[in-house]
């Protein structure tokens, strides 16, 4: 507010050093030139802008203000990118211990190395990972703040360009029918203040909200990258110190189910890294108790000197989310070793639970960043019904029957179907289930089956009992059974 105030007194003062006769009327030579730009026209916006008057000169200061504040905070964020790329491509690894990281830290003063230093000492009191989420959060909220201030200051000079385009309308408007003669020089040099000013204020201030919003956008993508450092940073601390990952260290804020570490560990060159690039397998929907169409695949690159290279008979381990599936050896846990092109894939069968899961590729001893699949496991539609076990049976009358009634569900590709209600019915003869019901509801097992003990009624004779899908009438089979007294 204070600073409305003084920019309103500054250009009051401004606009009173002028002559009169600017206000209440033109001088003959201003006349003149007036009416020679009418007869040749408005050649440039530069030329526009002159008839803006006394608003004209304020009106590009602001803009000048504006730019050259957005152009500091571009080159400072500038400065930010390019630290947090190097610190996202350095290889954490061949650092020793968290001293020697830090020293290397402290050498680029910036945010990211202000934010791994916060988090390298955090982790030094406190080495948890609530602790260590709760500082990032932290310190990326300060950095937010810090970025509003220059939002505001850009939102100022926006509304400044507004208010002066509002105030230039006003006084052309004054300047117009102030002295009531309504000659036409008069009229046209108030409402030429009066348009021109409006005009460059709304382009003043929308070019200044332009510029602070992509200097927003710029900030933004920086701290997604400061974000993933400090993943990167978690998974460093766990393999340099791996007995702290049973007192604290486990819950890792980047989630990852499994990271192994082994005393084998490779060291690398500081100049080469590795990672893992996507090949195909993800964000795949698979019916229960079946297998993916597509495999999970993955390359691992060698980045040395700027050149990536295809990295063979490296060991890939993939796992999967506890309970969704299986491997083709059986377990959720499978090593694969890269081919020739550095390619490694397999395969899964989900379980007979839906939902979602991952499937998450690692490298057993080079610190890499673990990839992530993610799959969706759907529910089989049930499209046909078969009598498994159980027809024809023969027993004693008023007794169960030795085997039950078992039927079937299976879908399009005759894959079982699990959690699927099935409803037994007696059609013919005095017989009833366990509920002692003629009939009863039963949902088929994991292997896509429902079974139903029949108890034959007291009269001999030919019993017939349908099963069927509630609902879908052509989707139907009938078991038979015999009683004799």
């Amino acid at each position: 507010m204070n600073k409305i105030v003084v920019l309103l007194c500054v250009l009051f003062v401004l606009i009173s050093l002028f002559p009169t006769d600017t206000v209440f009327g033109q001088e003959q030579s201003e006349i003149q030139e007036t009416e020679v730009v009418q007869e040749r026209g408005i050649t440039s916006f530069w030329e526009l802008t002159r008839y803006a008057k006394e608003f004209r000169w304020p009106l590009f200061l602001t803009l000048i203000i504006g730019i050259i504040i957005a152009v500091k905070k571009f080159l400072d964020l500038l400065f930010e990118w390019k630290t947090v790329f190097r610190f996202q491509h350095t290889n954490f690894s061949r650092f020793r211990n968290p001293e020697q990281f830090e020293r290397f830290v402290g050498k680029r003063k910036s945010m990211a190395s202000s934010l791994i230093l916060l988090l390298l000492k955090t982790l030094q009191v406190s080495p948890g990972a609530d602790k260590f989420t709760e500082e990032l959060e932290k310190f990326t909220q300060l950095q937010k703040q810090h970025f509003l201030t220059f939002q505001n200051r850009m939102s100022f000079w926006s509304d400044t360009a507004g208010a002066l385009g509002l105030l230039g309308t006003v006084w052309g408007m004054f300047i117009t029918f102030f002295r009531g003669t309504m000659e036409q020089q008069e009229i046209l040099s108030g409402m030429g203040i009066a348009l021109i000013t409006t005009l460059m204020g709304l382009i003043i201030s929308i070019i200044l909200n332009f510029i602070s919003t992509e200097v927003s956008g710029y900030f933004n993508k920086i701290l997604k990258k400061q974000a993933q450092i400090s993943d990167k940073l978690w998974l460093w601390v766990l393999h340099k110190h791996p007995a702290q990952s049973t007192s604290g260290l486990s819950n890792s804020p980047v989630k990852q189910k499994t990271e192994p570490v082994q005393s084998d560990k490779k060291e690398v060159a500081e100049d080469c890294l590795y990672e893992f690039g996507e090949v195909s397998g993800n964000r795949q929907k698979v019916a229960v108790n079946h297998r993916l169409k597509t495999p999970i695949a993955i390359r691992l690159f060698e980045i040395s000197g700027g050149k990536r290279r295809k990295m063979g008979e490296e060991p890939v381990q993939f796992t999967i989310d506890d309970g969704m599936g299986v491997f083709s050896n059986g377990k959720e846990q499978i090593v694969i070793r890269t081919n020739s092109s550095g390619k490694a894939e397999t395969s899964l069968t989900a379980s007979n639970r839906s939902g979602f899961g991952k499937v998450i590729a690692s490298h057993p001893t080079l610190d890499i960043q673990p990839m992530k699949f993610e799959i969706e496991i759907v529910s089989s539609r049930p499209v046909e019904i078969r009598i498994k076990n159980g027809n024809h049976q023969t027993g004693p009358t008023g007794q169960v029957l030795s085997q039950p009634l078992i039927a079937e569900v299976v879908d399009s590709n005759a894959h079982p179907v699990p959690h699927s209600l099935v409803e037994f019915r007696v059609l013919m003869g005095n017989g009833s289930f366990s509920n002692r019901k003629p009939t009863i509801q039963i949902t088929t097992d994991e292997h896509g089956a429902a079974a139903a003990k029949f108890c034959l009624g007291n009269e001999a004779g030919f019993n017939s009992i349908e099963a069927g899908l509630p609902g879908q009438a052509k989707k139907q089979i009938v078991f038979e059974a015999m009683g004799q007294s």
